[in-house]
């Protein structure tokens, strides 16, 4: 199975683990087919504060290293879709309950309320020390 790969440069070591920043792929930005892309796909499950990635440091990295990174489409696909999904299946499944029990205004109210329960589920269930690591990118190797 092909892997989506980013290029990263160790910003800093901390215990076991390597802080990475993933290098922005220039050509990324005028591309009109960016969003369907998977070259910059790990560019969007970077945590947004700090643009800082954190992953096992296998490969005893020290800081400034230049590293390729992997990550299996199908993770990404299965994040993507336990994001997105999720939450509005609860959504759904709240509303359509409030709506036969208690009508229009219950409906909306439920809807709302199962959303966020959705999305609360969904960080609970992420934080799980086995499941985030399924969801981590994994460092292939050390650009010479």
């Amino acid at each position: 199975m092909q892997l989506i790969r980013e290029t990263a440069i160790v910003s800093h070591i901390k215990d076991e683990y390597a802080y990475l920043i993933i290098q922005k792929n220039s050509a990324c930005g005028s591309c009109a087919s960016k969003s369907s892309c998977s070259n910059s796909a790990l560019q969007e499950i970077k945590p947004k504060s700090n643009n800082i990635l954190r992953v096992s440091n296998d490969l005893s990295l020290q800081e400034g290293d230049t590293v390729i990174l992997g990550l299996k489409p199908n993770k990404l696909l299965l994040a993507t879709v336990l994001m997105y999904i999720l939450p509005l299946v609860v959504f759904i499944v709240f509303a359509a309950v409030a709506k036969v029990l208690g009508g229009e205004r219950a409906s909306i109210a439920a809807g709302l309320a199962g959303f966020f329960l959705g999305l609360f589920i969904l960080k609970k269930f992420i934080k799980q020390p086995h499941v985030a690591r399924q969801f981590q990118p994994k460092i292939l190797s050390k650009v010479v």
